[in-house]
């Protein structure tokens, strides 16, 4: 089995839009750093806050080229899907199979804290992180749901520890359960798993 372009490139659009904001709010606290450092008036501050003024510009300049090209890559890829499926689907359903994996991840992922033995000499509650719940949560924020107007295809990366991949088995069931009251129009038959990927499919009834 094959992802689909949405699966391919949902990620990679998550990832350019958060890259994006990031550059976005840099360039607005760059302007602004450098309105308060040209505020100063003092003269033996100003040769030193006009170098400080020019590197920043030069580091301003770069943010926002930055931004700029990574708004227009998820433009681009966002605007390839929606002609495909405007072509050959449902734009609708674009919609939809970001709002199930959004629904879908959070259903799947686990609490990776887990409370420790009490230190009551200093009177401190630890915690720690669980490995394997943190190797199972890595895994499946990568799993994409992908609804069409004919079938749907869930894919979900396989962890790579035997423990994390021993939770994902118990889900199945639950998994299956979960996948089938977003589409009850489909039907959805046995997971298989593929190298590193575990698939559900489901056909329209």
């Amino acid at each position: 089995m094959r992802k689909s372009f949405f699966q391919k490139t949902y990620n990679i659009n998550v990832w350019l839009i958060y890259f994006g904001f990031l550059s976005i709010i840099l360039d607005f606290a760059l302007q602004q750093l450098g309105k308060f450092i040209g505020s100063f008036h003092i003269s033996q501050l100003k040769n030193i806050s006009s170098h400080i003024q020019d590197k920043l510009g030069i580091i301003e300049y770069f943010s926002k080229l930055l931004s700029i090209i990574l708004i227009t890559l998820v433009v681009f890829l966002i605007a390839i899907e929606l002609l495909q499926r405007f072509r050959n689907d449902s734009i609708l359903n674009y919609f939809k199979s970001i709002f199930q994996t959004i629904r879908f991840r959070y259903f799947l992922k686990q609490d990776e804290t887990t409370e420790a033995v009490n230190d009551t000499e200093n009177q401190i509650t630890k915690t720690r992180i669980d490995p394997v719940i943190q190797s199972f949560n890595s895994s499946i924020s990568k799993c994409t749901i992908d609804v069409r107007n004919s079938t749907v295809s869930v894919v979900i990366q396989y962890p790579k520890t035997q423990q994390a991949q021993k939770i994902l088995r118990e889900m199945t069931e639950q998994i299956k359960e979960e996948i089938s009251s977003y589409n009850p129009r489909y039907i959805f038959s046995s997971p298989t798993r593929e190298g590193d990927k575990l698939w559900f499919k489901a056909t329209r009834v």
